[in-house]
């Protein structure tokens, strides 16, 4: 797999940069479409082109699609979910 080599620190700090600057958004999709990968898409949190026998994860409501591996978009929905449950801010009165 092509993820094999990345610690999950690694892809944590990288989900957390593409939320920071806007290339991944903070969502629970509706709908995720999975395949196997092509050789020719890069997963939108590592960049590692997806192999043959990749499992490859697709959010298709997001043109072009955004493109996980498996492991990639587990981080990435942990995430999402974790500053889901952060407490709303207390407005100063």
């Amino acid at each position: 797999m092509a993820t094999e080599s990345l610690s999950a620190e690694a892809l944590l700090l990288s989900v957390r940069q593409r939320v920071s600057d806007g290339r991944l958004p903070m969502l629970r999709p509706d709908r995720v479409m999975a395949g196997y990968g092509r050789g020719t898409e890069r997963c939108c949190v590592c960049d590692r082109a997806f192999e043959s026998a990749d499992v490859s994860y697709e959010l298709p409501a997001e043109p072009p699609g955004l493109k996980f591996h498996v492991s990639c978009y587990n981080v990435w929905q942990s995430e999402c979910g974790a500053i889901d449950a952060l407490p709303d801010p207390v407005l100063a009165a």
